[in-house]
């Protein structure tokens, strides 16, 4: 009787919905290197609850993965631009 009890909470679980994610890859180029953009970036994508990183490239372009819901990396972007 407590195995079939633990397997019906199991499946219930499984029903729970999950907030949809999004992962983003971006490239940002022109002035972004050496003006604040990375801490501004990580300080944003940190206040709106997404993770990912973001790092400076050889050629002068930053480089940024953000993941999280679709409207928080939308508004990363906008405060970005």
């Amino acid at each position: 009787m407590q195995k079939q009890k633990i397997q019906k909470e199991e499946v219930q679980e499984q029903e729970t919905k999950r907030p949809e994610k999004t992962r983003y890859h971006l490239v940002f180029s022109g002035s972004v290197q050496a003006v604040g953009f990375r801490y501004r970036a990580v300080h944003a994508a940190g206040s709106l609850g997404l993770t990912g990183w973001v790092k400076n490239c050889w050629d002068g372009t930053v480089e940024m993965e953000a993941q999280g819901d679709p409207e928080s990396v939308a508004l990363l972007l906008s405060r970005l631009h």
